[in-house]
């Protein structure tokens, strides 16, 4: 009798686990004029009546939209969930080396492909339109582009989420005739547009009132990355802008140190915190 009700109970606790199915799609992107890939972790439960809150994932140069299913995030992801998180749509849309921007001198809109492709996944899923649980996030480029497009947006995401995100200005300035950034920034490089799309900058300018960021990364990492934290955090605070940073000691530019599943954790539960005050 003891061991069939341990196996109910054990039963009733499967059946009520939160799925989540992961799907890749494809579709016709008007910012971009060509076709661009989008992976969606989809909740298999009734959408709550205010639809379900959002989370855009923007990967990291030399990743694409489906890399983020393939690592530990979707079980860190469930075990965020099942300490009270709630259930997202998660959106991770793919931005080849773009660097999450519109791109001065050419037609590569990678910033509006973000948008277009959250209209797409609205028309399709109940999603909530309030910001305070629709958060950006992203990683290294995508961290730098979560914080741009974001801070561009106020209307679209109560949270920002970056880990190790870019000083463009700092990068720019080691690396400038670096392809990577002259295809994004301007060939020669063009300060004024980079201040234009700078999170440093678009803080300064008075962007992030009522908005939340938390910010991770590594004390080793390079100055692009570790300085222009600093800067950042320091500007945000000047400004009273509600912001969090976890600082891992000795931490590199990579997912064995920085980006370990505790640093993935600790954003989760800000995030869950942050909604659920």
């Amino acid at each position: 009798m003891l061991y069939l009700l341990s196996f109910l109970l054990f039963f009733r606790s499967a059946q009520a686990e939160p799925k989540t199915q992961i799907q890749r799609f494809s579709m016709h992107s008007k910012a971009l004029q060509k076709t661009m890939h989008y992976t969606l972790w989809i909740p298999q439960e009734t959408a709550p009546k205010e639809g379900f809150p959002l989370l855009v994932m923007l990967h990291g140069l030399g990743d694409s939209d489906s890399n983020w299913s393939k690592t530990h995030i979707p079980k860190l992801y469930k075990q965020a969930r099942e300490e009270g998180l709630a259930t997202h749509i998660v959106l991770c849309p793919d931005g080849e080396r773009g660097y999450w921007v519109d791109q001065l001198g050419n037609n590569n809109r990678y910033a509006s492909w973000v948008l277009e492709a959250i209209q797409e996944v609205e028309s399709q899923y109940n999603i909530t339109e309030d910001r305070g649980f629709r958060s950006l996030m992203g990683l290294s480029m995508g961290a730098w582009g979560a914080l741009s497009i974001g801070l561009q947006h106020p209307e679209e995401f109560g949270q920002l989420i970056a880990m190790s995100p870019t000083d463009v200005f700092l990068a720019v300035k080691k690396q400038p005739k670096s392809a990577l950034y002259t295809s994004a920034f301007g060939k020669p490089i063009h300060p004024p547009f980079i201040a234009s799309k700078e999170p440093r900058e678009l803080i300064l300018r008075g962007a992030g009132v009522n908005q939340r960021i938390a910010i991770i990364y590594g004390s080793a990492e390079l100055e692009k990355f570790s300085k222009g934290a600093q800067r950042l955090i320091a500007t945000a605070q000047a400004q009273n802008i509600e912001i969090e940073s976890l600082v891992i000691p000795d931490g590199k530019h990579l997912w064995t140190s920085t980006w370990a599943p505790d640093s993935f954790l600790w954003w989760m539960r800000w995030l869950k915190d942050t909604q659920n005050p």
